[in-house]
């Protein structure tokens, strides 16, 4: 009985290995978990994001042949414990890299993107790969690899997308706060004076 189980499982776990893709949501939701861990942990981990640049630099859309074909491909190069999804869904995919041994992760993230990089170009159509963009980030930002649009941006995404009441709050407490310092410092001569 548990022989049988244990081959049900592993078909599953191969079966969502091969063709599970994280949507957006679903991907930043991990990430967010995995950069909370590599922060307690002090182990680093990297993103590796690839999108499709226009002439002018700006993203452009995958199509799903595309996307199917890097996301395939995008699995050969990586391990069970890294994940793949949409950091943009539909323009950027993106993997997280965990567990990465003893090797600094500046070696770690060139070895991964020539590797990517190299499977990528040699699967895609050649009009296709020469637009393609590999970035890889690490976390904790010790020694980034690709400052690209900005390397908190990236890995703190949820900066970026805060709404504006939350920045005007937190505007308005940062002057309240200022305030109450400098009548402090105004005061503080007086307040020695009494006592």
């Amino acid at each position: 009985m548990r022989a049988g189980s244990d081959r049900c499982l592993s078909n599953v776990a191969l079966e969502c290995r091969l063709g599970h893709v994280y949507n957006e949501q679903a991907f930043r939701h991990l990430l967010a978990i995995e950069r909370k861990r590599s922060e307690r942990s002090g182990c680093p981990f990297l993103l590796l994001l690839i999108d499709l640049k226009e002439q002018e630099g700006a993203s452009t859309r995958l199509d799903s042949m595309v996307a199917n074909t890097l996301f395939s491909n995008l699995w050969f190069c990586l391990r069970e414990t890294d994940f793949v999804g949409w950091y943009r869904e539909e323009h950027v995919a993106g993997a997280v890299l965990i567990e990465l041994g003893n090797r600094r992760p500046t070696e770690v993230s060139r070895m991964i993107g020539e590797r990517v990089s190299d499977r990528l170009y040699e699967r895609l159509p050649s009009g296709i790969a020469r637009r393609l963009q590999v970035c890889i980030y690490q976390h904790p930002e010790l020694d980034w690899i690709d400052l690209g649009d900005g390397f908190h941006s990236v890995l703190y995404p949820e900066a970026a997308f805060r709404s504006l009441f939350y920045r005007c709050a937190l505007a308005v407490k940062r002057t309240i706060a200022l305030a109450v310092a400098a009548v402090a410092l105004l005061l503080d001569p007086f307040m020695r004076g009494l006592n």
